[in-house]
């Protein structure tokens, strides 16, 4: 009897998980085409629009499949600063989400430019990288707050 029980506990975790990792591919998404997109290649590394247009399509599969390794790896990381939990003092979340949203998505960043895109000026690729680095104050923060309004919008928390 205690299968038929576990089995439909089994199935609501899996849709879960399921659920949880399309919203971090939407989340994803919108973020990261718009700000990297629009503001980091064209208005400060002066990309051409085929070149976003290619970075764009490069970086949105990238991006979509390691949004759930994002989240977890976030997840993590504010377990490690513990006691900072997503209510946090908004100074220390601001801290940890810029820290962490640097050092996630700059390397990323830089390796899909050179080789995916084929970007080989230093210069212009060097801007587009570090602008992300630069960039982590107004962007790590925001990205974590609306991955953790999405997921409590939508009963996501971690049980």
């Amino acid at each position: 009897m205690e299968n038929n029980t576990a089995a439909p506990k089994r199935q609501r975790r899996v849709l879960l998980f399921l659920w949880r990792i399309l919203i971090d591919f939407i989340a994803a998404l919108t973020f990261s085409f718009i700000t990297s997109g629009l503001v980091i290649e064209l208005l400060i590394a002066g990309m051409t629009w085929w070149e976003m247009l290619g970075s764009r399509l490069a970086n949105t599969p990238l991006r979509m499949a390691t949004a759930p390794i994002f989240r977890w790896c976030r997840d993590w990381w504010l377990k490690l600063l513990s006691p900072l939990k997503p209510r946090s003092h908004w100074l220390k979340m601001y801290v940890a989400d810029t820290v962490f949203y640097g050092l996630y998505f700059s390397w990323q960043y830089g390796l899909i430019l050179y080789f995916v895109i084929g970007i080989t000026d230093p210069y212009q690729l060097l801007r587009a990288t570090v602008s992300v680095i630069v960039l982590a104050p107004f962007l790590g923060r925001p990205y974590g707050a609306y991955l953790t309004w999405l997921h409590e919008k939508l009963g996501l928390k971690d049980e």
